[in-house]
């Protein structure tokens, strides 16, 4: 199965720009969500009071906001058309009720259960009005988030920005140059250049189990990119770049910022959980095709010490997340972490990796496995 959280029956969705703000707004970051001027028009007319509620909204639970139940498909499908609507300056009428607590709430009305930081939905088919003041909904608590930690993280911002443009002057690699590197290696590594939602992009995140992405009403992918300053394990400035949606990541990279070399890249897969049979029956067609693809892809053909496989199973015998690593150790110590999704079969992850680093891995697998039912495999392959 998939590994979904959904506590007392409520359905999450993430807040995810809260999320970002939250993780990395401290250090700064330049996001370039793709939102028209009459949403910004909108979000920037709210008055003080308007955001504070909001923000305590959106801080109840924190970042998260859950529903009284699952959206039925044929909502989930004009959902995606009131965001796309939404997009283009559609907004509601109306405004989602605020209710103190759960005995004021009906079967037949939208609103917001102060008390309980939840949204409850009516049973009956959502209709286009209520659908938008969704959207509307989470849009303004986003936003309100947003401003707040602008506000709180002032100073660490401006420090970051003055970071950044000593960096770049010092001759370090600008944001543009640094997504140009990015685009090249999706352009290699997938075959994809387009940034709108054309059909081929449709198939394409379809066939990796991320329907779900064309429900969130984008036309075109959203970025955010992050200068990371050194630190111990990385000597190092780096960019850490995200391509996604409004609400979920879709490939990830990180770019050396001082020679523009690749260090990490990533795509995202949402297939249910394989039992690890399916694992094992496919270690030895991955292995090939790991070392296929470190050759072509990444033009790695390294005389290897040692290679290692390694997956996660839980108690009921299902792949965590699908994922299976190979890690290819070289003697000096350096090496490449190769990820794949076992179910497709695909490519996943890449990422440079050193032998400490994979006796980390092992040490922490052991860690996981006192504190949980899941258990690692690991297994030498040279």
């Amino acid at each position: 199965m998939k590994k979904i959280s959904s506590k007392h029956n409520w359905h999450k969705t993430i807040l995810t720009l809260a999320a970002i703000i939250t993780i990395v707004g401290a250090k700064g970051f330049s996001s370039h969500a793709v939102i028209g001027d009459s949403i910004k028009l909108r979000m920037e007319s709210m008055l003080e009071e308007q955001k504070e509620a909001y923000l305590r909204d959106a801080n109840f639970p924190a970042n998260t906001l859950y529903t009284s139940r699952e959206y039925t498909e044929t909502e989930k499908k004009r959902k995606a058309e009131m965001a796309a609507a939404y997009k283009k300056g559609i907004f509601p009428e109306g405004e989602i009720t605020r209710v103190s607590d759960a005995s004021q709430t009906d079967s037949d009305t939208l609103c917001y259960i102060k008390n309980m930081g939840r949204i409850h939905l009516p049973d009956r088919e959502l209709t286009d009005e209520e659908l938008l003041q969704i959207i509307d909904y989470m849009t303004k608590c986003e936003y309100a988030i947003n401003e707040n930690a602008k506000k709180l993280c002032a100073d660490e911002i401006n420090d970051y920005e003055t970071m950044k443009q000593e960096f770049i002057a010092n001759g370090g690699l600008s944001e543009e140059e640094a997504i140009a590197i990015a685009d090249e290696w999706r352009s290699k590594v997938w075959g994809e250049t387009d940034k709108t939602f054309t059909e081929d992009l449709k198939q394409i995140l379809i066939s990796r189990g991320q329907e779900d992405a064309l429900l969130d009403g984008d036309t075109e992918l959203s970025y955010d990119i992050t200068l990371i300053e050194p630190y111990d394990g990385c000597p190092y400035y780096s960019y850490c770049i995200n391509y996604g949606t409004s609400n979920r990541g879709l490939y990830s990279f990180v770019i050396n910022a001082e020679d523009g070399i690749l260090e990490q890249i990533s795509v995202n897969f949402d297939f249910e959980e394989a039992d690890a049979s399916v694992a094992e029956q496919n270690i030895p067609a991955i292995y090939e095709k790991a070392k296929e693809d470190l050759r072509i892809l990444f033009g790695i053909s390294e005389d290897y010490e040692e290679i290692y496989c390694s997956y996660t199973k839980d108690d009921h015998e299902e792949v965590d997340y699908n994922e299976i690593r190979f890690y290819f150790l070289n003697k000096d110590g350096t090496g490449d972490c190769i990820w794949y999704d076992c179910v497709a079969m695909e490519f996943t992850e890449y990422t440079k990796t050193t032998r400490e680093i994979f006796e980390e891995y092992l040490a922490d697998c052991e860690y996981n496995e006192r504190m949980s039912q899941d258990t690692t495999v690991t297994k030498k392959l040279k």
